[in-house]
């Protein structure tokens, strides 16, 4: 990937981040869509329709990957694409964006356990000031919401491990990120259909007020392909450079989601999640 084009890349990935929490941010907030495992099964449903009309393109090449390889990568993109739901129907979204400010110190923890690696002072200092602002976060939050800090802390946790396991499918070089998405997302969201009658009362969504509403669809269809360029983005980015690499978008993607959250949806925060962000914020750009 040329230069021109990972920069291009890595800008559509920052703001495609920002519409998709902003847009469902204000599905679950404003429109008062308050199902976020519904909104997370509407996001699978839209992005396998997507997939499937880029699968019977002439363009399309079919790769088979064992059951074995993406288990782990199945695993983790349901719990996240549930979780960051869950989190963002609990919090603000200047504190869901501080816990997505966490996947990149883990994966570093998760590659220290796995394989031993080892990093340079500045990198321990930049982690260390992204959990301290992390947890001054947490203790604000947490007495406004512990689901919600939970959720949040659970989705940077799964965020993590995604970033970490999606890895190694993606080294082939005839691999695509297409590739991934064709079995991840409609397995993902078939299991999520199973699951959906015992999670949420099904009848209740069915009659929800605003279903006839055009802004309704609008935002669901626009935070579902949100959702997939996101997910596209993540993997061609990883597989065009490394995890390590694709965490330095985090600083910037902290930046664009907290100011416009700030300005949409937030008129108060705690003085402990201010300084918990600018903390964090320190860390990322260290």
């Amino acid at each position: 990937m040329s230069s021109a084009r990972w920069r291009l890349s890595c800008i559509v990935h920052v703001l495609a981040f920002a519409v998709a929490v902003l847009v469902n941010k204000w599905t679950l907030q404003e429109i008062a869509f308050h199902y976020p495992f519904s909104l997370a099964l509407i996001h699978c449903g839209v992005a396998s329709l997507a997939i499937l009309i880029c699968v019977i393109t002439p363009f399309f090449t079919t790769k088979y990957f064992s059951l074995r390889e993406l288990l782990p990568v199945f695993v983790a993109f349901g719990a996240f694409s549930c979780l960051i739901n869950l989190s963002l129907s609990s919090n603000s979204v200047v504190f869901f964006q501080i816990c997505m400010g966490l996947p990149g110190p883990l994966v570093l923890l998760i590659e220290r356990a796995t394989h031993q690696k080892t990093f340079s002072n500045n990198i321990i200092a930049a982690s260390s000031l992204i959990f301290a602002g992390a947890t001054l976060s947490f203790i604000s939050n947490v007495k406004i919401s512990v689901i919600g800090t939970v959720s949040g802390l659970c989705a940077a946790v799964a965020s993590a491990i995604y970033r970490f396991v999606m890895a190694e499918p993606m080294k082939g070089d005839d691999t695509k990120p297409i590739h991934i998405m064709f079995y991840q997302t409609p397995l993902v969201g078939g299991i999520f259909l199973c699951a959906w009658p015992w999670v949420e009362d099904v009848s209740t969504i069915l009659q929800f007020p605003d279903v006839f509403e055009f802004r309704f669809y609008f935002c669901l269809v626009l935070g579902s392909l949100s959702f997939a360029v996101v997910n596209y983005s993540t993997l061609s980015l990883i597989k065009h450079s490394s995890v390590n690499m694709y965490n330095s978008l985090d600083v910037l993607k902290f930046c664009v989601t907290i100011i416009l959250g700030f300005v949409v949806f937030d008129r108060y925060a705690s003085w402990l999640t201010v300084t918990g962000a600018f903390v964090m914020l320190a860390g990322l750009t260290w």
